[in-house]
């Protein structure tokens, strides 16, 4: 069940979504070496910059957004992988884009998919427990310094 803090921003849709694709990345193999939360793609910004339906099927290395696509959530082709994510899973509006805007969608968002997980939990059981808290907890204390790696991580 949804925790309540959630229901104005994630939809019964992107609710369904996010435990579908929890589970996807529960299923990767422990240290699965195609799983990294500082990019996208290992195509760096390149690949960041291009629609969703540009990423193959295999070979490339990605976060828990890039991993969409392989968990079955199909890109529409012209949407951009911020707009994906929102579409499918948290939709933090503009408020990623504004650090002054601390909205709970945007806090939400980064605390399942921010690049800051590379340095203390880049792995997909991580991502995958980080939905799942989320969906259920909703945001902890200390999300952010959990994400910076300066406090204990609530889902281990």
């Amino acid at each position: 069940m949804l925790h309540s803090s959630l229901r104005r921003f994630i939809t019964p849709f992107q609710q369904a979504n996010l435990r579908r694709h929890a589970a996807y990345l529960l299923s990767l193999p422990a240290g699965y070496e195609a799983f990294d939360m500082r990019r996208i793609t290992s195509e760096g910004a390149r690949g960041e910059s291009r629609a969703p339906a540009y990423l193959p099927a295999e070979g490339i290395v990605c976060c828990a957004i890039g991993h969409g696509p392989r968990a079955g959530f199909a890109p529409d082709g012209t949407e951009n992988w911020y707009r994906y994510s929102c579409r499918y899973f948290i939709d933090a509006g503009a408020g990623y884009w504004s650090d002054d805007e601390e909205s709970p969608a945007r806090e939400a968002w980064l605390w399942c998919f921010d690049t800051l997980w590379a340095a203390s939990d880049n792995s997909s059981e991580g991502a995958a427990r980080r939905i799942l808290w989320l969906l259920d907890h909703g945001l902890p204390p200390l999300a952010e310094a959990q994400r910076e790696g300066l406090a204990p991580l609530c889902y281990r």
